[in-house]
């Protein structure tokens, strides 16, 4: 984990993720904080998979302090939150959709918001990805309509349909298409 390689780094974090010792937590707290994306992405789900306490903390504050130009660590980090099993993971993904300045991050929380099956919150994660077929990106769109199919909810179809008669992306029809054929 301490390698000059970058690669050997990221492979090594992973490979702690089956190691019962605790005294390997420390070691991938450090390569949390690696200058590379990848073993930084490996070290935090390593320590999700453990079961950490703090893997969830952990996660949130990366993915929120992350350099924009590191947007692919932030999405891997938005599609591994909810394995941590933590109370705030709807809210962290709402903000993501909401707030995140990459598209494909966007994307990637309206996706995981899915994935959640919180029958608790089905209102709110269908009010955000409504939200989301509003999207300043056409590719944000997509996702948001993919997930409003994924979701399964026939209240999903009217604003699918509404979405339709605005548009003007063809992926963004094709994604509303389908979704309507899931529905």
């Amino acid at each position: 984990i301490l390698d000059e390689d970058p690669e050997v780094r990221e492979a090594a974090a992973s490979a702690l993720a089956e190691v019962t010792d605790a005294h390997v937590d420390p070691l991938l707290f450090n390569a949390a904080e690696d200058s590379n994306a990848s073993v930084v992405s490996a070290a935090i789900g390593a320590l999700v998979h453990r079961e950490h306490p703090a893997s969830f903390s952990l996660l949130s504050d990366k993915a929120k302090k992350a350099d924009p130009l590191r947007w692919r660590l932030t999405r891997d980090l938005v599609v591994l939150s909810p394995e941590t099993g933590h109370r705030d993971v709807l809210p962290f993904l709402i903000g993501m959709a909401k707030e995140h300045a990459s598209a494909d991050v966007r994307g990637a929380a309206f996706e995981t918001l899915v994935q959640l099956d919180d029958r608790d919150h089905r209102d709110l994660i269908l009010a955000q990805l409504a939200e989301g077929l509003y999207d300043r990106s056409y590719g944000a769109r997509e996702q948001a309509a993919y997930a409003l199919g994924e979701l399964g909810d026939k209240r999903a179809r009217l604003l699918l349909e509404g979405r339709a008669q605005i548009e003007a992306y063809p992926q963004v029809l094709r994604a509303i298409s389908q979704a309507l054929a899931n529905l």
